[in-house]
């Protein structure tokens, strides 16, 4: 489940790549600048996620681990 939360915005950004890469191609290179902020900005949030998620859980399991010992 972990691997499919991070999946999908990046094929969502993939599609919006490819989008405005159709628009880039026609001699809108600000439709391909567009789209790279947006992918940037959608994989920020994505790391975010997973170091907030990785993070949180090795403060659960040490607080568990901490209260076994006791």
């Amino acid at each position: 489940m972990h691997r499919r939360l991070s999946s999908l915005p990046r094929i969502l950004c993939c599609a919006l790549v490819a989008a405005f890469a159709l628009g880039a191609g026609s001699g809108c290179s600000w439709m391909g600048r567009t789209a790279g902020k947006a992918q940037a900005k959608v994989e920020r949030k994505t790391d975010a996620v997973e170091q907030g998620y990785h993070q949180g859980y090795s403060e659960e399991k040490a607080k568990s681990s901490s209260q076994a010992k006791e």
